[in-house]
């Protein structure tokens, strides 16, 4: 493993546990044998375990976003480039302890594949958006396929960065970088609201990317472009 590596997400979980991903290798320019990287560090600072996962085709792996659930199980969401030179999603399951439990490697379309965030439900439902193909992929907890839906403006956008989370409800809350919008879907696909910086008065954001639901204040957590970060009370059903 290089003595290198870059981090794209964060997340802390209960009893004060970071967890970092990433990718490593970026020591040099030639970034065509780098793994994906997945960290726990302890409350202390100290790592309680560090994993790198390679791909199937021994090319160029990359991590982009990271969830954790209650148990500790890690999810981290990604891509491989494959020996023809495409771009295939990457989807891991990490135990508590840093066991792989699965690796799930999918071409979502005849586009470029890139698993940009994930986002779990209360039964373990593993969501995850796709940087340029414009499909959100479903999966069950171990990682076999359930289902797929087109995202409008996800495909060949400027800004393709496509972000999800979960509400108490089930539902789904992904932006859409490049129509400036939040929307908010069910679990099949059905578009129940989009919120623009015009159509509610605390949603200030310009061009939205991540996003987070907090379950203490009850508010969508949106990162914009413009590095701000913008909190929209959940709206009503």
């Amino acid at each position: 493993m290089s003595n290198a590596a870059l981090r794209r997400a964060c997340r802390l979980s209960t009893y004060s546990r970071v967890y970092a991903c990433g990718t490593t290798g970026w020591i040099k320019e030639d970034l065509t044998s780098t793994d994906i990287w997945v960290v726990r560090y302890r409350a202390n600072g100290t790592v309680a375990w560090s994993r790198t996962w390679g791909g199937p085709d021994g090319r160029s792996d990359d991590a982009e976003g990271m969830v954790v659930d209650r148990a500790g199980n890690v999810y981290v969401a990604g891509s491989t480039v494959r020996a023809a030179g495409s771009r295939d999603s990457v989807v891991l399951k990490y135990t508590p302890s840093g066991a792989l439990k699965w690796a799930t490697v999918y071409a979502a379309s005849a586009l470029e594949d890139e698993a940009r965030s994930i986002g779990l439900d209360a039964a373990g439902k593993v969501y995850v958006c796709d940087n340029g193909n414009g499909r959100l992929q479903i999966f069950t907890r171990d990682g076999v396929f359930v289902n797929a839906f087109p995202v409008a403006g996800w495909q060949s956008q400027v800004y393709s960065e496509p972000y999800v989370t979960l509400d108490p409800r089930g539902t789904l809350w992904v932006t859409i970088p490049g129509a400036k919008e939040v929307r908010n879907y069910d679990t099949s696909g059905k578009l129940l609201r989009t919120i623009t910086r015009t159509s509610l008065p605390n949603a200030t954001f310009d061009t939205p990317m991540g996003i987070s639901y907090s379950a203490a204040s009850r508010e969508l957590v949106i990162s914009d472009l413009e590095h701000r970060l913008v909190r929209i009370p959940l709206p009503e059903k």
